[in-house]
């Protein structure tokens, strides 16, 4: 944990320098890049909940046992329950890897419903009201492409 915090710390602290750095030698941004930054820092702020269960909660609970068994072994404290300690810091690692495998698969499906939403097995089970509305048009798209096929291929076999 420290040592992530000190590796976001250095992240922040160079990403400050640098940007005081162009700025004092005249470099300017324009209205997108900062209109992107600007979005990407409110996207970060506003999933704190996502952030916390991806990347702080498996550094909490793996770096803490392994901290406390670290400073028992730099101390000289016997370690005869190392498998206890063990047991505690790799017990919520199937949990991370069940979530991060859910997250990935709720991407890659995403993707494909985006990429194609004509698939009837996807229409009934999306839940997101933004890809519900992206599916509807690009749907309503789909359908007018079709009609129009058939409709110019029935003209032409008559």
């Amino acid at each position: 944990m420290p040592s992530f915090l000190v590796c976001c710390t250095v992240f922040v602290v160079g990403a400050v320098k640098i940007r005081s750095k162009l700025m004092s030698q005249g470099a300017s941004i324009s209205k997108r890049t900062k209109h992107m930054q600007l979005r990407f820092f409110l996207r970060q702020i506003a999933r704190p909940c996502k952030l916390f269960l991806t990347v702080l909660l498996p550094l909490i609970l793996t770096s803490f046992p392994l901290g406390v068994f670290s400073v028992a072994a730099l101390l000289g404290w016997e370690l005869h329950n190392v498998p206890v300690l063990i047991a505690i810091m790799m017990w919520p690692l199937p949990m991370q890897h069940a979530y991060h495998a859910y997250h990935a698969m709720l991407t890659v499906r995403k993707g494909i419903v985006l990429d194609r939403p004509d698939l009837p097995w996807i229409r009934s089970k999306i839940s997101d009201k933004a890809d519900s509305a992206e599916l509807t048009q690009s749907m309503s798209q789909s359908k007018n492409s079709v009609s129009q096929r058939n409709t110019s291929t029935h003209l032409t076999s008559s």
